[in-house]
Formats: structure tokens, C-alpha cells, sequence
């Protein structure tokens, strides 16, 4: 046992053995320290990705709505295109001369 003793700051005779002591509950202390750091960065990575996983799923679930949103309107735009010339034949002749004129128009030119 070594017997050589120093003085701490405040004015207290401390020796070796005691110095080694308290050198090893502080190595324990910054390892357990340091363990649960390293469990409290696992655990908000993992609600990160637990978190960006709901958004994902949500997101997937707004789009596919959506999409069957534009599917419906898209499959009823024939029957509403068949009303509007039939209540309205003058204006669909218009529109589709119209729509005739600027594709010609445009192809061509070059």
C-alpha cells in the first residue's frame, strides 16, 4: 500500500490509495455516463425513424386519394363531354373548330 500522501484544494490530506479509488468510481461513472448517452441516442433515432415512417405511410395514403380522386374525375370527363354537346352543340362545334384551328396552326409551321 503506498503510503505518500498529497494535500487536495481544500487543505485535506488525500492518499494514493484513496486518489486511486476515487479515480476508479470516476472511470465507472463516465462509463455508465457515456452507456446511456449512447441508449438515449439509439432511442431518439429510433422515434426519428419511427416518426419519418408514419409521415411516409401518411403521405402514400393522402397520394393514393388523391389519385383516385383525378381517376373518378378522369372517367367522368366522356359522359360529361357527351352532356355538354348535347345541351350545348353550338359551343362544342366552336370549341372543337377552335382546338382544330390552333393544332393546325401550330403543326404547321416549322
Amino acid at each position: 500500500m503506498a503510503t505518500q500522501a498529497a494535500k487536495n484544494s481544500a487543505g485535506q490530506t488525500v492518499t494514493l490509495d484513496e486518489l486511486a479509488a476515487q479515480l476508479s468510481t470516476l472511470k465507472e461513472e463516465i462509463g455508465t455516463l457515456t452507456r446511456n448517452a449512447g441508449a438515449y441516442s439509439r432511442q431518439q433515432s429510433q422515434r426519428a425513424v419511427d416518426e419519418a415512417r408514419s409521415n411516409a405511410r401518411d403521405a402514400v395514403a393522402k397520394g393514393e386519394e388523391h389519385l383516385h380522386a383525378a381517376q373518378n374525375a378522369v372517367a367522368k370527363l366522356p359522359d360529361d363531354a357527351a352532356l355538354m354537346v348535347r345541351e350545348r352543340p353550338l359551343a362544342a362545334l366552336g370549341v372543337a373548330a377552335g382546338v382544330g384551328l390552333l393544332v393546325g396552326l401550330l403543326s404547321g409551321r416549322k
